[in-house]
């Protein structure tokens, strides 16, 4: 792995896996919500997931024309796979229990 890539990608780490959480996350709770859910299954699911990180590998296999661009994303996303399965538990586990406080209603 380059070092001057991960480098200039290190910024990115953070922004891209909270991007990923909140981006994702309200849209799966209020989908979650409308659906007659509490919005927990939703926002369980705004993670970025493990095998995205491959993605742009099997793009550049394809293409060789991406290969430079690669090697970027895949540092990325990667990150944002480590951000996303770090907060996304918790997260989860905070939003559940608000609804379990209430008894299933939102607060």
């Amino acid at each position: 792995m380059n070092v001057r890539l991960i480098r200039d990608s290190l910024p990115g780490f953070p922004r891209l896996g909270l991007f990923v959480v909140v981006g994702s996350g309200i849209f799966l709770i209020l989908t979650d919500r409308v659906t007659g859910g509490t919005g927990t299954a939703g926002l369980a699911a705004a993670t970025t997931a493990g095998n995205a990180a491959a993605v742009p590998t099997l793009v550049a296999a394809a293409n060789p024309a991406y290969a430079n661009a690669a090697k970027t994303a895949t540092v990325l996303i990667t990150a944002s796979v480590v951000i996303t399965a770090v907060i996304v538990p918790f997260l989860t586990a905070w939003w559940a229990q608000r609804f379990t406080k209430s008894g299933g209603q939102a607060e």
